[in-house]
């Protein structure tokens, strides 16, 4: 190719390739030749880099933690959860930390369905309270120093 000069202009391809749904890492993909690039055919190893929040099971079940504020939590609030679709919102229920979102998880091998995604809610408080949310604390320990006392047998 290169005539006996030693050198060779270097060819360069764009190649666009759709993934199918379902791709796991280390999985080896065989792309055809096309007739719109160059007539080569191409082995593609699928490499996925970590995710900082996600963490993808064999079975296609994306696992998450959820930091919350505690006190949205305690309140049975509703905050938005990130999926892979975009936000959701997630309804938080007091005293539950593990949620399933159905269908919400990364794609199964033959790309016929989602898994499910996992989210543990991690609830965090403040570290200092300030005056009003001290005052308001006391008033709320208050009232259900009441309700216990109501529920005592006599």
């Amino acid at each position: 190719a290169c005539e006996g000069k030693g050198k060779t202009e270097v060819l360069r391809y764009r190649v666009s390739v759709r993934l199918p749904p379902g791709v796991r890492d280390g999985d080896l993909l065989h792309v055809a030749p096309s007739r719109a690039a160059a007539a080569v055919a191409l082995d593609i190893h699928v490499e996925f880099r970590p995710h900082a929040g996600l963490v993808l099971d064999d079975d296609g079940t994306l696992r998450c933690e959820l930091p919350v504020d505690g006190f949205c939590w305690i309140a049975n609030r509703t905050v938005d959860m990130p999926t892979l679709q975009g936000p959701q919102a997630l309804s938080l229920r007091r005293g539950q930390v593990v949620y399933r979102l159905p269908g919400k998880g990364f794609p199964t091998r033959r790309g016929e369905a989602r898994a499910d995604q996992i989210v543990m809610v991690v609830p965090c408080f403040p570290t200092q309270l300030s005056g009003e949310q001290k005052r308001l604390l006391d008033r709320l320990v208050a009232t259900t120093a009441v309700e216990r006392e109501a529920q005592r047998p006599r």
